[in-house]
């Protein structure tokens, strides 16, 4: 940045030259303000600006005595001064003063103003000075080698100011690996070049294959074009990658300790599309918003859900994951611990609903892995609600009015007397038929033959029954007909995945652990 210094001795002129541009948007700083040549003296000392610019008509210390002491003390500063309209012959041809430029004060505006500057600037000669207005070089790797800690930030100034419009592919926050497909880091970079078209002055810089960095001079129209860019990039990726991308904006940065630390917080907001989803450009500044934690209490929602299951209520069940996760965004919650909460869900749900099905394993390992690559909050509760509508249509709770009489007679029988003993002599009894015949039957007509229906809904009670902290495993197995503990802990396991220990277990929020995380591969 070129560091400019204004001295004036009225005030409102000075609050005048500080409005008259947008100088957090052009490669100048304005350091400070003096009001005659006396103070300008002083601050100069201490704010180091490179150029000033001087009324010419002050008490104590005029303009041009303040650019002719400069020039005998060989000060690398340049001046331009500010002449009214009797003195501006005088002051422009004052070269013997050391004065760069000179306008006439009654007429100028921000434009001639900072014209004057860029022109000025433009004639310094000092190797800080050529490295200040050199262009800027995008390096990837050595972007890519800071992000990841390798080399640490050199200390080099742009000469102005620029912002990053950071791009990322949506399954850059999928946890399981992909297929090595568009794998290279050139080829999102490529994309988002041939979506943005050559406006120069713009720079595409590859992160990864995953991410890439655009880089624009900081004006007052950045934020509409990086808008429209973004929207392009997201159709242009859908189109010929068949993935959704989203973008961040970032904060001016003059340097490169600066656009580390606004890369680094881009890379955090991009998490805020599980909130926003990947066709709205987020503003770096977002990340700051968004981080209200969760407490002990928030996560009982978690044992609302499942007993709602268990007892059936599978619009309860969605109407109160649908209010809880609808909150936090208005809530401002953090992302970290809406992923919190969501990890505990499908960990304490994924059991319970391989529980309703034979190939229970294998169902569990599917929905985790769907569960991997859900990535905005509605593919979550989608997700959950196809995983509700699955359970609704397994054997043990699929609507029996269309089997035969004699199965329905069956399934009440074994309703009504789930917490004794079934044999098949008592339902062979209850429908007064041959019990190698109810077997078949009944298997042919559910999918499931009748000893493993009649385990899995004692199982699905004694979940229910295990959940209250003051019941015994002794006395839920005793509640269920088993009259051996260990034979019930093996049913239980059988069908459940865990022993009845471990089950309760589970359901002590926050001690979890964390299974299911193995199986997202």
């Amino acid at each position: 940045m070129i560091k400019v210094l204004f001295v004036d001795d009225e005030r409102i002129a000075r609050i005048a030259l500080n409005s008259m541009v947008e100088w957090e948007n052009t490669e100048f700083q304005i350091v400070g303000a003096a009001r005659d040549g006396l103070e300008a003296l002083e601050a100069i000392k201490k704010y180091q600006p490179d150029i000033v610019v001087t009324d010419v008509n002050m008490p104590k210390m005029d303009g041009l005595t303040l650019a002719r002491l400069l020039k005998e003390q060989n000060s690398p500063v340049k001046v331009i001064v500010l002449a009214g309209r009797d003195e501006f012959d005088y002051a422009k041809d004052a070269d013997r003063c050391g004065v760069s430029d000179c306008l006439r004060k009654a007429s100028f505006g921000g434009g001639e103003l900072l014209s004057s500057l860029r022109r000025v600037a433009a004639t310094f000669r000092t190797p800080g000075e050529e490295r200040a207005r050199r262009p800027v070089q995008w390096d990837s790797a050595r972007i890519e080698a800071m992000l990841t800690r390798q080399v640490p930030p050199k200390l080099y100034e742009y000469g102005r100011n620029y912002r990053a419009l950071y791009v990322y592919r949506s399954d850059i926050f999928v946890p399981i690996k992909r297929d090595a497909l568009d794998s290279s880091k050139e080829t999102l970079a490529s994309l988002v070049s041939e979506s943005v078209g050559d406006r120069p002055p713009l720079s595409v810089v590859p992160l990864t294959g995953e991410d890439c960095v655009l880089l624009y001079p900081s004006t007052s129209t950045t934020r509409q074009t990086a808008e429209e860019d973004g929207r392009r990039i997201s159709s242009s990726s859908q189109v010929y990658m068949n993935v959704s991308t989203g973008c961040v904006l970032s904060e001016n940065f003059s340097n490169d300790t600066k656009l580390l630390q606004c890369l680094q917080r881009c890379r955090e907001a991009s998490s805020l599309s599980l909130y926003f989803g990947f066709r709205r450009m987020i503003p770096q500044e977002k990340d700051l918003e968004y981080q209200q934690p969760l407490n002990k209490n928030d996560f009982s929602s978690i044992e609302m859900i499942l007993t709602c299951i268990l007892s059936s209520e599978y619009e309860k069940a969605e109407r109160i994951l649908h209010e809880i996760l609808s909150a936090f965004p208005q809530n401002h919650v953090s992302i970290s611990s809406s992923r919190k909460y969501l990890d505990m869900l499908f960990e304490a749900f994924s059991p319970l609903y391989c529980f309703y099905f034979d190939n229970g394993t294998e169902r569990q390992k599917t929905l985790l892995h769907s569960y991997g690559r859900c990535l905005i909050l509605k593919e979550f509760e989608d997700l959950f609600h196809l995983s509700l509508q699955e359970i609704r249509e397994s054997p043990l709770k699929a609507d029996s009015t269309h089997y035969r009489r004699e199965v329905r007679d069956m399934i009440g029988y074994i309703h009504r007397n789930i917490d004794t003993k079934i044999t098949l002599t008592q339902l062979s009894l209850s429908v007064n038929m041959a019990g190698s015949y109810i077997s078949r039957l009944f298997k042919s007509e559910t999918g499931v033959n009748v000893t493993t229906y009649v385990n899995r809904l004692k199982m699905e009670r004694a979940m229910v029954l295990l959940r209250e902290p003051d019941t015994f495993i002794k006395q839920t197995a005793a509640a269920l007909g088993y009259e051996d503990q260990s034979y019930f802990n093996r049913i239980f396991n059988k069908y459940t995945g865990m022993s009845p220990a471990e089950f309760r277990h589970s359901y002590q929020y926050g001690t979890y652990s964390h299974r299911a995380s193995k199986l997202y591969s």
